[in-house]
């Protein structure tokens, strides 16, 4: 289960949640935004808090849009070839 689905099910904010889990209220804010990746001692912390209903697996994305991006150009390549 997603953190953002979790913290809506069960009524807690990130003002509550960011201190319980040894971060601030606007890390948990990006994580659930997808701004930003909790560090793994974080993501160990959610997955107590949460009672293992939000785990690792959640973070992770299946958006790969960032893989397909095609390589950027060497600007050293492109200077030497004119």
């Amino acid at each position: 289960m997603k953190l953002g689905t979790w913290m809506r099910l069960k009524g807690i904010s990130a003002d509550v949640m960011g201190p319980a889990i040894g971060t601030t209220a606007a890390s948990v804010r990006r994580y659930v935004a997808g701004t930003r990746q909790p560090e793994w001692r974080i993501v160990r912390e959610i997955f107590r808090f949460t009672g293992g209903e939000v785990t690792a697996n959640d973070f992770l994305t299946t958006d790969n849009s960032e893989d397909e991006r095609p390589p950027r150009p060497n600007r050293q390549a492109s200077a030497c070839a004119a």
